[in-house]
Formats: structure tokens, sequence, C-alpha cells
């Protein structure tokens, strides 16, 4: 692998690290928070704010790395039926194979002459041709995707994160109205950062990030509250 392309690759990994730990986060973050101020206004008691968000905590754990997994899985499987089919196609239907990539190089741009030099190339290859043909034509394409396992860990651990901290003053002191004060006010420094570091593979501003992730994950505490409020009646 040439240099500028292991530089690429790199560049790709980090921002992957950095998507799958804004995900979790996020993900930790904003519905463990949610949960919690919805039993709170709900039921008023403490104790139940905190099992219901490790519950919460720990539903979500499995959710994440779950589907994680089914998704990398699932497209892999897609990809691979496509290729499939495509390569029934193509023993059957060679020309109209052709013609559909002729078409495809045409709409791009290609002249004649340069189309059928393209074509005559990728079908020298099998595997190419039909790569190829379920890319463009199809216009199904694969996203680059790591070790599903270690990506589902990234998640789930950020997953983790978020949510402790979120339900770390409800763990650590017995005032349900100061935990509560101090699960908001704690979600809501950890939304700013989170949304800081997502400019980092985004390239936005920092600030503008930060807020718009502020205000995006604070509608978890608009939901809990209202929904909390409506059915505190049933508590």
């Amino acid at each position: 692998m040439s240099e500028m392309g292991h530089s690429h690759r790199k560049e790709r990994l980090a921002a992957d690290l950095v998507r799958n730990l804004v995900f979790g986060l996020g993900h930790g973050l904003i519905s463990i928070l949610g949960l919690s101020i919805g039993v709170a206004f709900a039921t008023n008691n403490a104790r139940l704010v905190t099992i219901s968000g490790l519950i919460g905590m720990l539903t979500g754990l499995s959710t994440l790395i779950v589907i994680q997994i089914l998704s990398v899985k699932t497209q892999k499987e897609t990809y691979q039926h496509l290729i499939d089919i495509e390569q029934k196609e193509f023993d059957e239907h060679p020309e109209l194979e052709r013609a559909e990539m002729k078409r495809y190089y045409r709409s791009e741009g290609f002249s004649a002459e340069e189309t059928e030099q393209m074509i005559n190339r990728l079908s020298s290859n099998r595997d190419r041709w039909l790569k190829a043909h379920v890319t463009h034509v199809l216009e199904f394409i694969p996203t680059k995707t790591g070790n599903p396992l270690r990506e589902a860990g990234v998640l789930g651990a950020s997953h983790m994160a978020g949510s402790l901290i979120t339900l770390s003053p409800y763990l650590l002191l017995l005032d349900l109205n100061l935990a509560l004060y101090m699960s908001v006010a704690l979600t809501a420094s950890a939304f700013f950062l989170v949304g800081a570091v997502k400019t980092t593979v985004t390239g936005r501003s920092w600030y503008t990030g930060a807020i718009e992730f502020l205000v995006l994950g604070m509608t978890a505490f608009a939901v809990g509250y209202v929904t909390g409020s409506l059915l505190s009646s049933f508590a």
C-alpha cells in the first residue's frame, strides 16, 4: 500500500472511531436522560429512577451490539446476493449486461470509444465486472467496515460511558431533586463536548457542532418531562 493510501486508510479508521464514539455516547446520554427524567417526574422515587436507568443502560448496550453485528452481516449478505444475481444474468444475457454498463458510462460523459475500452477492460475480469455492475448500475455501494466485534465494542463502551454520566448523580446522591438537577447539568455538558468532538471529522465549527448536539440532545429532556408528567397520575 502506498504512503498516500495508508494515510487515507488511517483517516477513514479515525473517522469511523469518532463516529462510533459519538453515536454510542449520544445514544447513552439521550436514552437514559429521557428515561430518568420521565421516571423521576412520574414516580418521584429516586430508587425507581436508578433501577430503570440501569435496566435501560444494559438493554441499550445489548441492543447496540446486536444491531451493529446484524447490520454488518446484512450488508455483506445483501452485497453477495446481488453479486450472485448479476453472475446468473451475466451468464444468461451477457449482451444486456454490456448494454446496461454502456448506458451508465455514456451517461457519465464518456465517449463511445472510451466506453467501449472501459467495458472491454472490465469484462476481461469476471469478478471486477460483477462488482462494477452492482456498484454502478444497481447503485449498491457497500460501506467499508472494520471488525464488527471491535466496532460493536466501541459502541457498547461509549454507550455505557454516556449512560453512567447521566445516571451517576442518582447512584451517588440520595436527594432526588438534587440528583435530577446534577444529572441534567452533567448530561448537557456532555452533549456540548460530544458535539465539539464530532466536528473533528465533519470539518464544521466546533462551537456550531457543540450547540447543535446540545439542542438536539436536550429534546430527550422535553420528551421525558412531558411523558413523566402525563403518567404521574398513574404512579
